[in-house]
């Protein structure tokens, strides 16, 4: 019996089309609100203007995709979008949860502050980033919809 493990790569352009194709509706709806993109679109900024994008992979396929863009010398702006795998199937949540503190404590190593916003109805995300030791601290409304802004300090 083969046994699949979840992993993570550099992305590349061609994993921005593939995850835009199944992100899940929740990321979808933040996206849309937020900035105004498509998951597409969104994909494609943090592509582009990450200091390094990863893509988590299953089987192959894209769950996935996280970096952090730079705001000054101070401050990043770490973000994470995926498909339902990412939050529904046990050996990808796992592989993930695992590394995601590291990358975390990897990125505060850079940045001595992260922050960015999260839509205030998406409960994985406010689960994953109080897992994650962020402070949410205060809401705010992009597009008429909550959001709240979350921090984490060296």
């Amino acid at each position: 019996m083969t046994t699949f493990r979840a992993y993570s790569r550099k992305a590349t352009k061609k994993d921005c089309k593939r995850l835009a194709k199944v992100m899940r509706e929740s990321d979808k709806k933040e996206v849309m609100a937020s900035h105004g993109h498509t998951p597409y679109e969104a994909l494609m900024n943090g592509f582009l203007h990450g200091d390094y994008t990863t893509s988590i992979c299953y089987k192959g396929e894209v769950v996935g995709m996280c970096g952090v863009a730079s705001l000054d010398d101070l401050a990043g702006s770490p973000w994470l979008l995926g498909s339902q795998q990412l939050v529904t199937n046990p050996r990808v949540t796992i592989t993930f949860i695992r590394a995601a503190t590291h990358w975390v404590e990897r990125n505060l190593r850079k940045y001595p502050m992260l922050l960015n916003y999260v839509h205030a109805e998406n409960a994985v995300a406010l689960r994953w980033l109080t897992h994650l030791g962020f402070t949410f601290i205060r809401k705010v409304k992009f597009s008429n919809e909550p959001f709240y802004e979350f921090v984490r300090i060296k």
